[in-house]
């Protein structure tokens, strides 16, 4: 199993340009996500 370490203040980072229709954050959370699923 991958364990992935991400600092808090650079996910709010992705997700404010999620937010913001950036499609590389938008990537990042859909990959976060299904990895979180897997958990």
């Amino acid at each position: 199993m991958t364990t992935a370490e991400i600092r808090e203040d650079k996910l709010h980072m992705i997700l404010e340009k999620a937010e913001n229709g950036d499609p590389k954050a938008i990537k990042v959370l859909k990959e976060i996500n299904r990895i979180l699923k897997q958990v």
